[in-house]
């Protein structure tokens, strides 16, 4: 971890902190079980793929922990379908509430409302891929270029490697 990345974190967490904030006050954005539903089914989802020893050195090689680049390989596709886990638990929560949304059609009033606690999902969904597994996905691709060159399974891979 270096002062980039720590800087690099607080400038998203304070723009979106601030886009919260600028219409209405920053408790509209919390909603504790949409918030478990996203953290408990992204961790969920990841814990059902790998076991916590490859999630525990997942976390190690994304701060720099020695491994081969086999090892570096398995952590960055964790850490991918970390990124894909919490923005899928966001968007079935989204789908969820809109369900709820429509079976309250009846009453005009709660439709904003609701619509508003569903799309926290995918707001939360989205916040927690981009606020840690996504960086470290992206610190271990380049670890691994680094360290021996992309091959060429890595290069047609488009957008997940750093292109040297």
């Amino acid at each position: 971890m270096n002062a980039f990345f720590i800087a690099g974190e607080l400038l998203f967490i304070g723009l979106v902190l601030l886009a919260m904030i600028i219409v209405v006050p920053l408790g509209y954005f919390i909603d504790f079980p949409r918030l478990f539903f996203v953290l408990g089914g992204g961790f969920g989802l990841l814990l059902t793929s790998f076991s916590f020893e490859e999630c525990r050195g997942a976390v190690s090689h994304a701060f720099g922990g020695a491994a081969k680049k086999d090892e570096l390989r398995r952590s960055a596709y964790l850490w991918e379908c970390g990124v894909r886990s919490f923005v899928l638990m966001g968007t079935v929560g989204t789908v969820i509430g809109l369900v709820q949304t429509l079976a309250r059609l009846s009453d005009p009033k709660q439709i904003g409302p609701a619509i508003a606690v569903a799309l926290l999902t995918l707001i939360y969904g989205i916040f927690f891929s981009v606020i840690f597994p996504l960086p470290a996905h992206f610190m271990i691709k380049k670890r691994i270029a680094t360290k021996a060159g992309p091959d060429k399974s890595e290069r047609e891979r488009g957008p997940w490697l750093i292109q040297e």
